[in-house]
């Protein structure tokens, strides 16, 4: 097979991919879902009665929790089965036999683990919020008025916001790499691993996690030991910086975890 890249090819790959993994997929979507929708419905099963709640601005927040945790599981979990056929060798001849490119073949991966991936679970949980939130706002008043002394009268303020409108912390695009790394990670775990790719791989990353800060605190108490900080405006003293290199050295990390697996699949295929 000629391991250029056909963009017609690439598309009858990615609709060929669907009959095999689709009906996995919205399974997998659907279990999401009730995960979500319970936890909403929890939240709010104990104001139901009420005439009036005036805790609004508390209700729902365990939303950020709540997203970041599920978004990552589900990203790893589609990442970690997306080539775990390969391992069953019945199968994997009849993967490798597909007619097209290792380019072609990676990139479908990506496409479905990455970019499917997330627009569907952010759909999903938008579309979710979107429902309970409006319910809330429907029957119970989500609005009330404070005195601002900067600007000498009442200001109305919303103690509900739906979720695509939610105050995300600080620094928040400095860690927006992380579903990326944990895709590079799990989908080079389901080509490396014959089977369990999830658990191994998890494994893995605890291990290694683990390895690396401990070498990480013990290098930082090797400098600093019997020193004397004489200028706190220092690089590392500023938040924002060190996320800045950890968001740059988990970019590096994460294209280099990629071409890792584009490799190990090519050598798959041969």
């Amino acid at each position: 097979m000629n391991n250029t890249f056909d963009f017609n090819r690439f598309v009858r790959l990615i609709n060929r991919q669907w009959i095999g993994v689709g009906k996995i997929y919205l399974m997998s979507l659907g279990i999401i879902a009730g995960i979500i929708i319970g936890s909403y419905a929890y939240s709010i099963h104990d104001i139901t009665n009420a005439a009036q709640y005036n805790n609004l601005e508390k209700l729902f927040s365990f939303r950020l929790l709540l997203f970041a945790i599920i978004g990552l599981s589900f990203i790893s979990i589609i990442s970690s089965s997306y080539f775990s056929t390969l391992g069953q060798k019945s199968r994997a001849i009849f993967d490798i036999l597909i007619p097209a490119s290792t380019l072609e073949k990676f990139l479908s991966s990506l496409f479905y683990t990455v970019i499917l991936s997330t627009l569907s679970y952010l759909l999903l949980f938008f579309i979710i919020d979107l429902g309970f939130v409006s319910y809330v706002r429907s029957n119970f008043t989500s609005t009330s008025t404070h005195f601002s002394h900067e600007l000498n009268k009442d200001v109305i303020v919303d103690n509900l916001n739906y979720f695509f409108l939610v105050n995300w912390p600080k620094n928040t695009c400095w860690v927006l790499f992380l579903p990326f790394l944990l895709n590079a990670i799990f989908l080079l775990g389901s080509i490396a691993f014959n089977n369990f790719h999830f658990i191994k791989t998890a494994i893995v990353v605890v291990i290694y996690s683990t390895i690396f800060v401990i070498g990480l605190v013990k290098i930082m108490v090797w400098f600093t030991k019997d020193t004397i900080v004489a200028n706190r405006n220092m690089f590392f003293s500023d938040e924002t910086n060190v996320l800045k290199l950890i968001c740059v050295v988990g970019v590096l990390v994460t294209f280099l975890l990629w071409g890792i697996a584009y490799l190990k699949l090519k050598e798959k295929e041969i």
